[in-house]
């Protein structure tokens, strides 16, 4: 077709044109970033959380992987006997509260807390999600395993939390395996939302790289790589950077999905409210059914803790006395 056409994306794996309907470069038609509601009214500020946590309640209780920008340890808030997320960043406590007050969305990770760390930078204290994150699948020899069911259900979530933020002129600025988290009751959730910190350097736009400068077509991008990363697993490393080509057992579909959101031109780069009207995205069932909920924690293996486990750790963290002067270590090695 003529370049200054609708055509459609060419399958990445064979001549046959797949589902996606791509804008040329010179149509310029890919949907801008939504910035007022259907109305036409601006849209409205995310609601601020009613109650912060105090983050000197929280107990630090063991390791739980790696987050964002750095160990990620599960804690338990004393107060509300709750397990949660921490993790020390390099950054000001005010600054962060203020980003993590401008995230509030279901597909984004709330925060619950941001404090002073006993080491100095800010400690931020969000809800935890029972799965731990896409990198624990990325590291995988296999990742998904060719589970599409899996790769496109997080495809959805994670997009519609880029969409909610990008539709506020905000960026989330470090997505990457790490930042999203995943639950075993199905939930897909972007950690790290809008905090202005570096996340890993292959996971930085072609066109970002060596610029502090943020960018909505950065996050896509970005998460087009994590996609792959989890659909294709560890040996996919060599890859990152370039615009992924997913193979079979993954559909046309899917490689079409990962392809537009990878694309290396800016310009040709589809956004995350372009990429929510795939049609194997919108044809997903909702809420999330059994068989999805069961398709997920396949994909996450078996945990390594029960849920009486968990009890047994908030019981213990909220029996304990307050942490010393001599640091959280020494809580730990007196009460667990």
């Amino acid at each position: 077709p003529d370049d200054s056409s609708e055509s459609e994306l060419e399958d990445v794996r064979s001549p046959r044109p797949a589902f996606v309907r791509q804008m040329s470069r010179s149509a310029k038609a890919i949907p801008p970033i939504p910035l007022v509601d259907d109305g036409g009214a601006p849209l409205p500020p995310p609601p601020t959380p009613a109650v912060a946590t105090d983050v000197s309640d929280v107990a630090v209780v063991r390791p739980d992987g790696r987050g964002v920008f750095g160990a990620l340890r599960l804690g338990v808030e004393r107060s509300t006997r709750q397990l949660v997320s921490v993790e020390d960043v390099e950054g000001e406590v005010q600054a962060l509260r203020k980003a993590a007050r401008a995230a509030a969305c279901p597909q984004l990770v709330a925060v619950h807390g941001v404090g002073p760390a006993p080491k100095g930078g800010a400690r931020v204290v969000t809800e935890y999600l029972d799965g731990g994150s896409l990198r624990d699948i990325a590291v995988k020899k296999d990742g998904l395993a060719g589970d599409e069911t899996v790769l496109l259900h997080i495809a959805g979530e994670a997009l519609k939390g880029l969409a909610f933020l990008h539709a506020r002129q905000l960026t989330h600025g470090a997505v990457a395996p790490a930042s999203i988290r995943l639950g075993r009751d199905g939930r897909v959730k972007l950690a790290g939302a809008g905090f202005g910190l570096e996340g890993p350097a292959q996971y930085v736009a072609p066109e970002l790289k060596g610029r502090a400068t943020k960018t909505p077509e950065g996050d896509v991008w970005a998460l087009g790589q994590a996609l792959f990363a989890a659909a294709s697993g560890r040996f996919c490393a060599r890859q990152l950077g370039g615009e992924p080509k997913l193979d079979s057992p993954y559909s046309a579909d899917a490689a079409a999905l990962v392809l537009h959101a990878s694309r290396r031109d800016p310009e040709l780069r589809a956004t995350a409210a372009f990429l929510l009207d795939a049609p194997c995205l919108t044809l997903r069932e909702w809420p999330f059914p059994p068989g999805l909920t069961a398709a997920v924690n396949t994909a996450l293996g078996p945990s390594a803790e029960t849920d009486e486990d968990r009890m047994a750790l908030v019981e213990r963290a909220v029996a304990a006395p307050p942490p010393t002067r001599d640091g959280s270590k020494k809580f730990l090695d007196e009460v667990f």
